[in-house]
């Protein structure tokens, strides 16, 4: 079964690489499901359930039901990915050519504003310093979920609209939140930034260039030593750094990788016969049409929290979800199969939707659907959407902002950003042909 899975894999790799090139957001849903699925492979897991306290826990068998399920998955990716869309003419990459023209984005101007408000606000309440916190005392309050979308959508709708400055302050923001604890949106925002600005051009040639290699080795350092790095700058020392290059930290980590954990769910929901609902998922997903789901009762981690109590309910830490595990609770296999339709569909049309777009609309389609193809692993569909909810809210007061300054400030110069790329053969203009003389 394994085999089936790995041939399984190499075959939709072959076919992403050649009908969506290695720098799409199907390139990276593609690569996330295979670290996902190295466990079902390896046929190991986490037992979690069987930690008590600090003893150390070995990785065990699993059932080979989960290691099918997971085949479910991949072929529903598949037949999504290779499924022939419109032909079209593809953007070399998403970045605007003439957006450095200034007075054409009022966006990333207007989300910047929603960035310093929000330090604002969470300075007064949480303390200048409040990333340098221990996780345990920081508030999720709502200021604080929105903040970290705030960030991520600044930084994306600076780079494409090359505003360098601006970036500056949204790559500070971010890093405050690695430095509190939250690697989530750094690997997001990475992922979704390299789409924005590698689609389209080829892999070898890419990946040799040093600025790229450079950001490959430092995102591999913030994606495995993370944990150390900030906790180590909350702590003022090196300590946590020095004991992540021992061999028992290295062991413990690898024994610990989250694909290991988030297997084990999907290895005890398939063993244990574990069932939710259906009304209870469709409630979870029609909750987030909802601004604030909670106020009305209706719990977007529900899978979560009813698994955890009663598998992980010694542990004093959390878990984190997993996708196919709660697609198998609700209706076995063929619910693995229509979540895989929903997960490959949703990255799919974000990437086609985006290079058909400009301004607010692109940063939003192309960080949802980076959101989906990194997070969707690790949660279950009705926490997934609630991201999806929290990205929508931002994006729309941003909009806003953004026209009221457009109000205030005028227009200038007039005109939209051509983010297409014209056809070598037919001639678009001054553009196009820098010797011809504007009209």
């Amino acid at each position: 079964m394994s085999l089936t899975l790995v041939v399984l894999m190499v075959f939709t790799w072959w076919v992403v690489w050649r009908t969506h090139g290695p720098f799409s957001l199907v390139a990276v849903a593609t690569l996330t499901l295979t670290i996902y699925s190295i466990p079902a492979m390896l046929q190991l897991a986490f037992p979690f359930e069987l930690q008590e306290g600090n003893n150390q826990v070995s990785l065990a068998a699993t059932t080979p039901i989960a290691t099918l399920a997971t085949i479910v998955a991949w072929v529903a990716v598949l037949i999504v990915f290779a499924w022939p869309g419109r032909r079209r003419q593809v953007p070399s990459t998403m970045v605007a050519r003439n957006a450095g023209i200034g007075g054409q984005d009022w966006f990333t101007p207007a989300t910047l504003v929603l960035c310093l408000a929000g330090y604002g606000i969470l300075s007064v309440t949480e303390g200048p310093l409040f990333f340098l916190n221990e996780r345990n005392v920081q508030s999720d309050n709502t200021i604080s979920l929105l903040w970290r979308w705030v960030n991520a959508i600044g930084l994306i709708s600076a780079v494409l609209h090359r505003r360098w400055a601006m970036a500056m302050v949204f790559v500070a923001a971010v890093l405050m939140y690695f430095v509190a604890g939250d690697r989530t949106v750094v690997v997001i925002v990475a992922f979704a930034l390299a789409v924005a600005t590698l689609r389209g051009k080829p892999f070898f040639g890419t990946i040799i260039r040093p600025s790229v290699l450079l950001t490959m080795v430092a995102f591999g350092c913030v994606a495995f030593f993370g944990k150390p790095i900030y906790l180590a700058a909350k702590a003022g020392s090196l300590a946590p750094l020095q004991q992540a290059l021992t061999a028992e930290w290295v062991y413990n980590t690898l024994s610990t990788f989250e694909p290991f954990l988030t297997f084990n769910i999907l290895h005890l929901v398939v063993l244990y016969d574990f069932e939710m609902s259906l009304f209870a998922l469709l409630q979870g997903v029609a909750g987030q049409l909802l601004i604030i789901p909670s106020i009305f009762g209706v719990d977007s981690n529900r899978f979560n929290v009813e698994f955890s109590s009663i598998f992980a309910s010694a542990l004093t830490y959390g878990i984190a979800g997993n996708f196919w595990a709660q697609a198998w609770s609700v209706g076995g296999p063929f619910a693995v199969g229509i979540f895989g339709v929903i997960y490959a569909g949703a990255v799919r049309c974000c990437e086609s939707r985006a290079m058909r777009s400009v301004g607010a609309l692109k940063v939003g389609l192309i960080l949802v659907g980076s959101l989906v193809a990194v997070y969707a692993h690790r949660n279950s569909l009705d926490n997934l959407l609630s991201f999806v909810r929290q990205i929508v809210i931002v994006i729309a007061a941003a909009a806003l902002i953004a026209t009221l300054l457009r109000v205030m400030f005028g227009r200038r110069p007039a005109g939209r950003i051509d983010w297409r790329v014209p056809r070598k053969s037919v001639s678009r203009g001054p553009l196009s042909n820098p010797g011809r003389a504007r009209p």
